[in-house]
């Protein structure tokens, strides 16, 4: 409540009081019946204004409230985001090893290939016009021509 208000509110109240005083002195029951009657309109107006005043800090405390739950929820969200992630870098991380290791693995076991084909271990292949030979000493080399 601005002060004017505040003001006009206490000037009515008085006004009350003073016509239920004279009223009642003068025995005037219709100017007691006015008197009151400014008197509880300005008590009236008074704690109205009392609770909107009242209304509007607890409105401000929820506010508070609300913004705080809010800016909790929000650093809950940007945690939950950043573990997710992180699982996530693992996860593609842990597969780039795997995948790594696999083609690691592949390639220490793959297969050659030639023009003919697809070689096993232990076998050779050869182009088509050219020639052989092993050693006859079992020494494992072998020449190609």
């Amino acid at each position: 409540m601005s002060t004017s208000n505040k003001v006009a509110n206490t000037g009515r109240e008085v006004k009350g009081h003073v016509e239920e005083t004279a009223g009642r002195v003068f025995g005037d029951d219709e100017l007691v019946v006015r008197g009151k009657a400014d008197k509880l309109a300005a008590q009236t107006k008074k704690t109205a204004a009392q609770a909107g005043e009242s209304a509007k800090r607890v409105g401000l405390r929820l506010k508070e409230r609300a913004l705080d739950k809010i800016g909790e929820f929000h650093q809950k969200l940007h945690e939950a985001a950043d573990h997710a992630e992180e699982k996530t870098e693992k996860a593609v991380s842990d597969k780039g090893e795997r995948g790594d290791k696999e083609s690691a693995d592949q390639s220490t076991t793959t297969y050659g290939t030639t023009a003919r084909g697809v070689t096993g271990p232990g076998t050779s292949s050869t182009l088509p016009g050219s020639t052989t030979s092993s050693d006859p000493t079992g020494s494992g080399t072998d020449t190609t021509m």
